[in-house]
């Protein structure tokens, strides 16, 4: 099976987004943006470099935030309990002291 790639791509500069001049890519869509907030995920097809026209790129796992992230994904890595409501770190909601909001 051929992997096909995929890279974030800023909103409003319409640019691939790099980190230190490498596209970061991955191959798949939905952890690409479940982790990536304000992005567009663009695909890049099978071949990388033809479609970066040569640039180097830097896969997801490797970028220096992801290194606690376990892969692939698990849900339970991103859910907490307790006082945060069930939901998503990056969507939480705080509750008061013995009442929902």
């Amino acid at each position: 099976m051929t992997t096909v790639w995929y890279a974030p791509e800023g909103l409003a500069s319409h640019e691939l987004l790099s980190l230190h001049g490498k596209v970061l890519v991955h191959d798949n869509p939905r952890e690409m943006e479940f982790l990536l907030a304000n992005v567009k995920i663009k695909r890049l097809g099978t071949d990388l470099d033809r479609a970066l026209a040569g640039r180097p790129h830097m896969l997801l796992r490797d970028h220096p935030d992801m290194t606690w992230v376990r892969w692939p994904l698990r849900e339970e890595d991103f859910w907490m309990t307790g006082r945060i409501t069930e939901a998503p770190i990056r969507n939480r909601r705080w509750r008061r002291h013995g009442r929902s909001s």
